[in-house]
């Protein structure tokens, strides 16, 4: 089947009716993310982004719903105190932003219709988007105190999160958010837009992009591809089986791009999640060989800071601009 966002959307639309049949609580939905934004294609396969609310703590709080082609719906489920008080949600770094964008699927009692109006309310003033960028920077730097050059799977982990929490801080200023999958590729465009691209070599430094030749990115590209193989149907919900095509085809496509460092992320992030699963030796040797080629096995806690040190200016810059 060749799948467009119309029939994306239609899968989605299916999924929520049948949902809010089957369970009373549920007391809204809403479809957020890349199709949204009108990008939910890479390298050919993609993902269907549903937020489900409802009356009380749902469960599971995340399923990944396989759809014909290489696609597959992300539901979240949430309880509807996240989303009170509402006048809040225009503060948080990435709720807000998905609430602000969203598309209401189901919504009888209109929680999502007051949610979102209030979300809407001084969205982009400038004291908004600085406080939702400050917010994501402070979770950044306070992740970096509690870093580890330790070369295991956990700390490294825990080192690219801290990486994407800093990178996002720009994206919620403007009020969206990067993918884990596009971060590398979206993020220049959004540093020359706010007006600081020199973050962008930083940011690209901090994943080792300078020292990533073609024979390094393929290497790990086989290996990269095992680990996630070996997981079977027992992987996490991120490397879900029905979800490794988002990731598997994304790589490749960049890999085979101008630009193949732009693969460095989603590559090392979900290679460094799948190895936490298995850890046997064998597996972990490709991996650390990884690392140490792109200059990440020891002092990258260095490359953040420097970048979490430009980005603190730039807001700094930013917000005296704006009069803050």
């Amino acid at each position: 089947m060749r799948l467009t966002p119309e029939k994306l959307r239609a899968y989605a639309t299916r999924f929520v009716d049948q949902r809010s049949r089957a369970d009373l609580r549920l007391l809204a939905a809403y479809l957020c993310g890349s199709l949204r934004r009108g990008q939910p294609f890479l390298g050919g396969a993609a993902d269907v982004d549903v937020v489900l609310i409802y009356n009380g703590a749902p469960e599971p709080e995340r399923e990944i719903v396989p759809l014909p082609g290489e696609a597959h719906l992300d539901v979240r489920r949430h309880d509807r105190s996240r989303y009170e008080p509402a006048r809040q949600l225009r503060l948080a770094p990435f709720l807000g932003p998905a609430l602000f964008a969203a598309a209401p699927l189901y919504d009888p009692q209109h929680f999502l219709d007051f949610a979102q109006a209030a979300v809407r309310s001084r969205f982009r003033a400038p004291e908004t988007a600085a406080a939702r960028g400050r917010a994501l920077l402070q979770q950044a730097r306070d992740a970096w105190f509690a870093l580890s050059d330790e070369l295991a799977p956990a700390p490294v982990a825990a080192y690219l999160q801290t990486v994407f929490l800093g990178a996002n801080a720009v994206a919620a200023l403007l009020g969206y958010a990067f993918s884990p999958r596009r971060v590398l590729l979206d993020f220049p465009v959004a540093a020359q837009r706010w007006g600081f691209p020199e973050l962008t070599g930083l940011l690209f430094r901090a994943v080792g992009a300078p020292q990533a030749s073609p024979e390094a990115l393929a290497a790990a590209q086989t290996a990269w591809e095992h680990a996630l193989t070996r997981l079977g149907e027992h992987a996490p919900p991120e490397l879900a089986p029905a979800r490794q095509p988002y990731y598997r085809r994304a790589v490749a496509a960049y890999l085979q791009s101008s630009t193949p460092s732009h693969a460095l992320y989603p590559l090392l992030w979900t290679w460094a999640l799948a190895l936490q699963d298995d850890p046997a030796a064998e597996h972990l040797t490709p991996w650390q060989r990884t690392l140490q080629t792109l200059g990440l096995a020891q002092h990258r806690a260095e490359r953040l800071d420097r970048f979490l040190d430009a980005l603190e200016e730039a807001l700094e810059t930013w917000e005296r601009r704006q009069g803050l």
